[in-house]
Protein backbone atom coordinates (compact mmCIF):
# COMPACT_ATOMS: atom_id res chain seq x y z
CA UNK A 1 0.00 0.00 0.00
CA UNK A 2 0.98 3.46 -1.00
CA UNK A 3 2.08 5.97 1.61
CA UNK A 4 -0.94 7.97 0.64
CA UNK A 5 -3.21 5.21 1.03
CA UNK A 6 -1.84 4.67 4.64
CA UNK A 7 -2.28 8.66 5.43
CA UNK A 8 -6.15 8.25 4.25
CA UNK A 9 -6.76 5.13 5.93
CA UNK A 10 -5.87 6.07 9.48
CA UNK A 11 -7.10 9.35 9.26
CA UNK A 12 -11.01 7.67 8.59
CA UNK A 13 -10.29 5.28 11.55
CA UNK A 14 -9.17 8.49 13.77
CA UNK A 15 -12.81 10.32 12.29
CA UNK A 16 -14.73 7.20 13.33
CA UNK A 17 -13.46 6.82 16.90
CA UNK A 18 -14.35 10.49 17.21
CA UNK A 19 -17.62 9.92 16.19
CA UNK A 20 -18.43 7.20 18.77
CA UNK A 21 -17.08 9.18 21.52
CA UNK A 22 -19.25 12.12 20.82
CA UNK A 23 -22.06 9.95 20.74
CA UNK A 24 -21.37 8.19 23.89
CA UNK A 25 -21.32 11.46 25.46
CA UNK A 26 -24.58 12.86 24.83
CA UNK A 27 -25.94 9.45 25.42
CA UNK A 28 -24.32 9.51 29.47
CA UNK A 29 -25.32 13.45 29.56
CA UNK A 30 -28.94 12.52 29.00
CA UNK A 31 -28.97 9.68 31.42
CA UNK A 32 -27.55 11.87 34.53
CA UNK A 33 -29.96 15.02 33.17
CA UNK A 34 -32.85 12.49 33.71
CA UNK A 35 -32.03 11.21 37.30
CA UNK A 36 -31.42 14.42 38.42
CA UNK A 37 -34.86 15.96 37.64
CA UNK A 38 -36.49 13.32 39.61
CA UNK A 39 -38.71 11.26 37.06
CA UNK A 40 -38.21 8.85 39.49
CA UNK A 41 -41.48 7.60 40.06
CA UNK A 42 -40.79 6.30 43.55
CA UNK A 43 -39.30 9.58 44.63
CA UNK A 44 -42.28 11.69 43.52
CA UNK A 45 -44.26 9.41 44.95
CA UNK A 46 -42.69 9.69 48.44
CA UNK A 47 -42.00 13.58 48.37
CA UNK A 48 -45.58 14.90 47.91
CA UNK A 49 -47.09 12.62 50.04
CA UNK A 50 -48.28 14.01 53.56
CA UNK A 51 -46.30 13.18 56.77
CA UNK A 52 -47.63 10.85 59.46
CA UNK A 53 -49.74 14.35 61.17
CA UNK A 54 -51.56 14.28 58.22
CA UNK A 55 -51.77 18.14 59.13
CA UNK A 56 -53.37 20.71 56.73
CA UNK A 57 -51.85 24.30 57.58
CA UNK A 58 -55.04 25.72 55.19
CA UNK A 59 -57.10 23.49 57.26
CA UNK A 60 -59.84 25.80 60.04
CA UNK A 61 -59.46 25.78 63.76
CA UNK A 62 -61.40 23.80 66.04
CA UNK A 63 -64.43 25.87 67.30
CA UNK A 64 -65.52 23.02 69.90
CA UNK A 65 -65.46 24.91 73.43
CA UNK A 66 -63.07 22.26 75.44
CA UNK A 67 -64.71 23.26 78.84
CA UNK A 68 -68.63 22.76 77.52
CA UNK A 69 -70.00 19.52 78.88
CA UNK A 70 -70.58 16.36 77.22
CA UNK A 71 -74.54 15.90 76.60
CA UNK A 72 -73.55 12.09 76.59
CA UNK A 73 -71.88 11.55 79.50
CA UNK A 74 -73.77 9.77 81.99
CA UNK A 75 -73.95 12.04 84.76
CA UNK A 76 -74.93 15.03 82.69
CA UNK A 77 -78.06 16.80 83.32
CA UNK A 78 -79.82 19.56 81.10
CA UNK A 79 -80.21 22.91 83.27
CA UNK A 80 -84.02 23.44 83.02
CA UNK A 81 -84.68 19.73 83.32
CA UNK A 82 -85.26 16.82 86.81
CA UNK A 83 -84.72 13.31 86.70
CA UNK A 84 -87.79 11.38 87.40
CA UNK A 85 -86.13 10.01 90.63
CA UNK A 86 -85.08 12.61 93.34
CA UNK A 87 -82.73 10.80 95.43
CA UNK A 88 -83.45 12.91 98.70
CA UNK A 89 -85.27 11.65 101.41
CA UNK A 90 -87.51 15.22 102.89
CA UNK A 91 -89.14 15.36 105.89
CA UNK A 92 -91.42 18.65 106.89
CA UNK A 93 -93.38 19.45 110.12
CA UNK A 94 -97.06 20.11 109.68
CA UNK A 95 -97.85 21.93 107.23
CA UNK A 96 -101.66 22.18 107.94
CA UNK A 97 -103.85 24.35 109.93
CA UNK A 98 -100.73 27.49 109.88
CA UNK A 99 -100.86 30.76 111.79
CA UNK A 100 -99.46 33.91 110.13
CA UNK A 101 -95.57 33.71 110.52
CA UNK A 102 -95.83 29.79 111.56
CA UNK A 103 -92.74 28.03 110.48
CA UNK A 104 -92.49 25.01 108.72
CA UNK A 105 -89.25 23.11 109.45
CA UNK A 106 -87.56 21.02 106.54
CA UNK A 107 -84.78 18.07 107.24
CA UNK A 108 -83.12 16.59 103.75
CA UNK A 109 -81.28 13.75 103.82
CA UNK A 110 -79.78 11.96 100.37
CA UNK A 111 -80.19 8.42 99.69
CA UNK A 112 -76.94 6.32 99.72
CA UNK A 113 -74.41 7.27 97.25
CA UNK A 114 -76.10 10.79 96.50
CA UNK A 115 -75.37 14.08 97.87
CA UNK A 116 -77.96 17.22 99.12
CA UNK A 117 -76.22 20.68 98.36
CA UNK A 118 -79.16 23.01 98.91
CA UNK A 119 -82.54 23.95 98.55
CA UNK A 120 -84.87 26.71 98.02
CA UNK A 121 -88.32 27.26 99.45
CA UNK A 122 -91.04 29.08 97.87
CA UNK A 123 -94.73 30.51 99.14
CA UNK A 124 -96.71 29.46 95.64
CA UNK A 125 -100.14 29.44 94.34
CA UNK A 126 -102.00 26.12 94.92
CA UNK A 127 -102.31 23.13 92.52
CA UNK A 128 -99.87 24.56 90.32
CA UNK A 129 -96.80 21.99 88.80
CA UNK A 130 -92.99 22.58 89.29
CA UNK A 131 -90.72 21.01 86.92
CA UNK A 132 -88.40 23.97 85.17
CA UNK A 133 -86.58 26.08 86.83
CA UNK A 134 -88.87 29.08 84.99
CA UNK A 135 -91.64 27.83 86.81
CA UNK A 136 -90.41 29.31 90.26
CA UNK A 137 -89.75 32.33 88.83
CA UNK A 138 -92.81 34.76 89.44
CA UNK A 139 -92.04 37.06 86.49
CA UNK A 140 -92.25 34.27 83.98
CA UNK A 141 -94.29 31.91 85.10
CA UNK A 142 -96.94 33.50 88.12
CA UNK A 143 -97.04 30.40 90.36
CA UNK A 144 -95.17 31.84 93.10
CA UNK A 145 -95.38 35.21 95.65
CA UNK A 146 -93.06 37.81 94.92
CA UNK A 147 -92.87 39.15 98.20
CA UNK A 148 -93.50 38.54 102.01
CA UNK A 149 -97.52 38.46 102.75
CA UNK A 150 -96.85 39.47 106.21
CA UNK A 151 -93.58 41.30 108.38
CA UNK A 152 -93.41 37.64 110.65
CA UNK A 153 -93.03 35.88 106.96
CA UNK A 154 -91.19 34.60 104.12
CA UNK A 155 -91.33 33.98 100.30
CA UNK A 156 -88.60 32.67 99.98
CA UNK A 157 -85.40 31.27 101.53
CA UNK A 158 -81.98 29.68 99.96
CA UNK A 159 -80.22 27.35 101.82
CA UNK A 160 -76.58 26.06 101.11
CA UNK A 161 -75.26 22.61 102.23
CA UNK A 162 -71.67 22.35 102.71
CA UNK A 163 -69.27 19.07 103.04
CA UNK A 164 -69.81 15.89 103.50
CA UNK A 165 -73.41 17.31 102.02
CA UNK A 166 -75.05 14.52 103.74
CA UNK A 167 -77.88 16.58 105.69
CA UNK A 168 -79.99 19.82 105.46
CA UNK A 169 -82.13 22.11 107.73
CA UNK A 170 -84.07 24.95 107.63
CA UNK A 171 -87.58 26.94 108.57
CA UNK A 172 -89.74 28.35 106.45
CA UNK A 173 -91.97 30.64 108.25
CA UNK A 174 -95.41 31.12 105.94
CA UNK A 175 -97.49 34.19 105.48
CA UNK A 176 -101.25 35.34 105.35
CA UNK A 177 -102.30 37.79 103.01
CA UNK A 178 -102.33 38.78 99.38
CA UNK A 179 -99.52 39.58 96.57
CA UNK A 180 -100.84 40.72 92.88
CA UNK A 181 -98.44 41.56 90.45
CA UNK A 182 -97.99 41.44 86.44
CA UNK A 183 -95.90 38.81 84.36
CA UNK A 184 -93.63 39.59 81.92
CA UNK A 185 -95.91 38.43 79.09
CA UNK A 186 -98.77 40.44 80.50
CA UNK A 187 -100.64 38.28 82.72
CA UNK A 188 -102.47 39.90 86.26
CA UNK A 189 -101.45 37.49 88.86
CA UNK A 190 -102.98 37.51 92.38
CA UNK A 191 -102.02 34.78 94.83
CA UNK A 192 -103.88 34.63 98.66
CA UNK A 193 -102.56 32.72 101.33
CA UNK A 194 -105.22 32.50 104.74
CA UNK A 195 -108.17 30.90 106.18
CA UNK A 196 -109.97 29.55 103.33
CA UNK A 197 -107.15 29.90 100.35
CA UNK A 198 -104.56 27.27 100.81
CA UNK A 199 -100.97 27.46 99.16
CA UNK A 200 -98.20 25.47 98.49
CA UNK A 201 -94.76 25.22 99.81
CA UNK A 202 -91.82 24.39 97.07
CA UNK A 203 -88.73 22.88 97.36
CA UNK A 204 -86.65 23.17 94.46
CA UNK A 205 -84.02 20.45 95.79
CA UNK A 206 -79.84 20.26 94.77
CA UNK A 207 -78.20 17.27 94.44
CA UNK A 208 -75.97 15.29 92.63
CA UNK A 209 -76.02 15.83 89.19
CA UNK A 210 -79.37 17.35 88.61
CA UNK A 211 -82.16 18.91 91.03
CA UNK A 212 -85.99 18.49 91.33
CA UNK A 213 -88.76 19.72 92.91
CA UNK A 214 -90.86 18.76 96.40
CA UNK A 215 -94.35 20.56 97.07
CA UNK A 216 -96.78 20.78 100.08
CA UNK A 217 -99.68 21.75 100.77
CA UNK A 218 -100.27 25.30 103.53
CA UNK A 219 -103.38 25.36 105.01
CA UNK A 220 -104.76 28.06 107.01
CA UNK A 221 -106.83 28.41 110.62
Amino acid sequence: MSSSSKRLALGGLAAALILIAIVAFASSRSSTSSSASGTDPTATSAATEPGPTGTDPIAPEATTDPNAPDPNAPDFVPPTTQPPVIPLQVKVSSTSGLTDGQAVTIHVTPDSGSNVYGAEAFLCAPDATFTLDADIRPSIAGKCVTKRLSPNSLDYLNKAVGPPYQSLDMSFPVGVGSDRYTTQDGRDVTITCGPGHPCTLVLKLQFSHGFGFKTFPVTYR
